[in-house]
């Protein structure tokens, strides 16, 4: 860890605080702070290892620490340090919850409220909404999400349940799509795939902007075709159209 310097501690620990508002801190066994003498004993750290921990354990301490892990990833692979492996890995993450705890004690979806629970969690809907499981799924290639989809709710009254009782929602917006549901909607689902993103790692691009076929500039300018352009008066004629100003 000797290669991270303490500039990048810096940026390490102000952007994580920006993007989550926990304080990161880290510690090497050779520092003369007793307080961490006990963390640094139960991880067997060695005088070369750095630990880098939050104080609590809730899920927005967890959230904190998995960006950690990520951005220092990132630090030392542009260091030249080997990080990652070689080759394409793909991998499924599912078992996701279907309701996490908001600021205010309120429960909100994971995903969106029309993801399914799994069968054998559905009965938790209404007793313990912590412990409920959602049939979403996420396909991760190299670290980067590229595609991801859910089995969704087809049946109107347990819809209807989590918006009003779990969420707290008025349902009177979402009318027409209980309706719909009411009507007769057999189990469905699928996935969405990023196929430039896909691509861009398969590839070993920088930036998706690589492989997309029309890529747009900074200034949403289309390079290949020139759009958007002021349009001549040969087309407007062509299309019968007319400029009016105002």
């Amino acid at each position: 860890t000797s290669v991270i310097s303490d500039p990048d501690w810096k940026r390490l620990t102000e952007n994580i605080y920006v993007n989550t508002g926990v304080n990161i801190y880290f510690n090497t066994p050779c520092s003369s702070s007793s307080d961490f003498d006990c963390l640094s004993k139960s991880l067997e750290a060695e005088p070369s290892d750095t630990i880098v921990f939050v104080r609590d354990h809730t899920e927005k301490e967890l959230k904190a620490l998995g960006l950690a892990r990520t951005m220092l990833a990132e630090v030392l692979h542009a260091k030249g340090v080997p990080i990652y492996e070689p080759g394409i890995h793909f991998l499924w993450v599912d078992n996701f919850p279907l309701f996490e705890r908001t600021e205010n004690d309120s429960w909100s979806s994971v995903h969106h409220p029309f993801t399914a629970p799994t069968p054998d969690t559905l009965d938790f809907i209404y007793s313990n909404p912590q412990k409920v499981v959602s049939q979403h799924y996420d396909l991760v290639c190299n670290g980067q999400e590229v595609g991801g989809g859910s089995i969704r709710i087809h049946d109107a009254s347990l819809q209807e349940y989590i918006l009003s009782d779990v969420l707290k929602e008025d349902t009177k917006t979402m009318s027409y799509f209980m309706t719909a549901l009411r009507s007769g909607a057999p189990p469905h689902g699928g996935i969405a795939l990023g196929l430039d993103r896909l691509l861009a790692i398969l590839l070993n691009a920088n930036s998706i902007r690589e492989v997309i076929a029309f890529p747009k500039a900074a200034d949403g300018k289309d390079l290949m075709s020139g759009a958007p352009a002021h349009i001549s008066e040969d087309d407007l004629k062509r299309y019968n159209l007319a400029l009016v100003a105002k």
